[in-house]
Order: structure tokens, then C-alpha cells, then sequence
């Protein structure tokens, strides 16, 4: 006898599979949907992909595989919720890293402009993880990723710091450096510099590149083998009428990988600066 329930010919039980391990990220989404403020002025949805897609990286499928980000923002202040999902399949291992974090604009001059996110990061078993990634390969046909989730779930402070200046030339063009600091206390920190370029065609399309150097620690053994000191880091965000947006980065979180992340953001009034709700 078996537990396992029985599937028709065709393609019935498939679908029932990419139903039952959907359902519960899904079931997820729509709380939070339900949860998000009356007073909200502005909000972004991302998902994140290593190489599910388009990016090409020379494993397939592995270490931070696909993220998926959620914020809603109102006054100077916004509330976010992220959770990437990282596998080793060399190690057999997996973890999600789940930040709920506040993030506020930062009152600088000078045309400095700046936000602080400060929050926590659970690391385990996270609220989407592998049902969600199975689910989607299900989707888009690629092989199940079955592997075990680490013992030590653990709990951290978080503190993300970002700082940029942008001089602005002309009516459609600005440019200027963009740094970035991070830290997770006994997990991992970050550091990153370097030099944004925005142009806005004052229609449907904006590009932004930004070029710099990714400095990358952990402390947290899973980690330390694919984890890099010192990096290149790249960025390039397309956006069309400041609400839909296709991101390709480079290192962006210290493993020297490609990854390829699409967005929606949603503002209400004015239109929302290039580069929409900093990161």
C-alpha cells in the first residue's frame, strides 16, 4: 500500500504536482496582498532568477538560484519582505534566507540621497523555497531539485546601507557613484562601490548601468566555498513606464554569477524617479 496519490493518463497528475507544490507560496502571496496597508503610496513585486531563464552561469540551477522580493512603501519609510533560495547540489544541501526588514530614506544634502534597511534574516526553511522552485520547474520543464535543508536554522540582526549622488545633466540624463554596505552579524557582509549612469528618455524606456567592485565575508559554512573576497560587480536595469523593469546583474551576491530579475512596481500620483524605490 502507498500514500501517494493516484494520477490519470496524460497529463492530470502532472498538474496536480505543480498545484500541490504552489499552493502554499501562492496561499502566502495572497495574506500578504491582503496584509498591505491602506495608506501605501508605492509598492514593488521582483522575482529574481539565476539561470531558470535567461541567465547562463556554468552550473545549472545552483547556489542563489531565484529570489522573490515584495515592498510596500508610504511616507519616507517602506516595509520588505525577501526571500532568496540557495542550493548546493556538490554538498547536497539547501537553505532559504527570509529578511523582514524597514527601510527609510535617509535626510542627506548636498545631492546625496540615501536609505537605511534594518530588519532580520531567518535562515532555513524558508516560505516559498523548494515548492516554489520545483513548482516552477514543473512549469517550464526542468528536473526537480530535491535536496535536504540545513539542521542550524538560525536568526540574525540585518543592517543594509546605500548611498548614492547623482548629478544631473541635461533633462534626461544623470550620473554619479553609488556605494553600499551590509551586514548580517555571525552570517555574512557586504560592501560594494561604484558608478551609477541614468537616462531617461522622458517616455516609455529607461536604462540604468551601474559598474563597481563587490567586497564579499560570510561566516556561515554552506557558504564559504562559493562566496567571493573581491569582485567585479555589473548592473543593468531597463524599465518601461516606470512600472515594469528587467534587472541583469553580475556578482550581486558575492558568487561571481549571473542573475536575472523582473519587476513590477506600482506608484501612485507623480511619476516614480529612475531607478524607482531605492534598493
Amino acid at each position: 500500500m502507498t500514500d501517494r496519490p493516484i494520477s490519470r493518463e496524460g497529463d492530470g497528475g502532472r498538474s496536480g504536482r505543480v498545484h500541490r507544490r504552489l499552493g502554499r507560496p501562492f496561499q502566502v502571496l495572497a495574506l500578504l496582498v491582503v496584509l498591505v496597508p491602506t495608506g501605501v503610496q508605492a509598492g514593488e513585486l521582483v522575482f529574481d532568477a539565476d539561470n531558470d531563464f535567461l541567465a547562463s552561469n556554468p552550473e545549472d540551477d545552483d547556489l542563489y538560484t531565484f529570489s522573490l522580493a515584495f515592498g510596500w512603501k508610504w511616507g519616507d519609510q517602506m516595509l520588505r519582505l525577501r526571500e532568496n533560495a540557495f542550493t548546493d547540489k556538490d554538498a547536497g544541501v539547501r537553505f532559504d534566507e527570509t529578511y523582514l526588514t524597514l527601510v527609510r530614506e535617509l535626510p542627506l544634502t548636498g545631492g546625496w540621497r540615501g536609505s537605511a534597511d534594518l530588519g532580520l534574516v531567518y535562515v532555513g526553511r524558508g516560505l516559498f523555497g523548494q515548492n516554489l522552485q520545483n513548482g516552477l520547474h514543473h512549469v517550464i520543464g526542468n528536473s526537480e531539485v530535491d535536496l535536504t535543508y540545513v539542521d542550524d536554522a538560525r536568526l540574525h540582526p540585518w543592517a543594509h546601507l546605500t548611498f548614492d549622488r547623482r548629478v544631473v545633466h541635461g533633462r534626461r540624463m544623470a550620473f554619479g557613484p553609488r556605494f553600499a554596505l551590509s551586514a548580517a552579524p555571525g552570517f555574512q557582509s557586504a560592501a560594494m562601490a561604484g558608478f551609477r549612469l541614468e537616462w531617461d528618455a522622458r517616455g516609455p524606456l529607461a536604462v540604468a548601468p551601474t559598474v563597481g567592485v563587490r567586497l564579499s565575508d560570510t561566516a556561515y559554512e554552506p557558504l564559504r566555498p562559493h562566496v567571493s573576497g573581491t569582485a567585479i560587480y555589473g548592473e543593468l536595469e531597463v524599465a518601461l513606464w516606470d512600472r515594469f523593469f528587467v534587472r541583469w546583474s553580475y556578482n550581486a551576491y558575492g558568487t561571481e554569477r549571473q542573475h536575472v530579475a523582473f519587476g513590477w512596481r506600482f506608484r501612485r500620483g507623480d511619476r516614480a524617479p529612475i531607478g524607482g524605490i531605492p534598493d
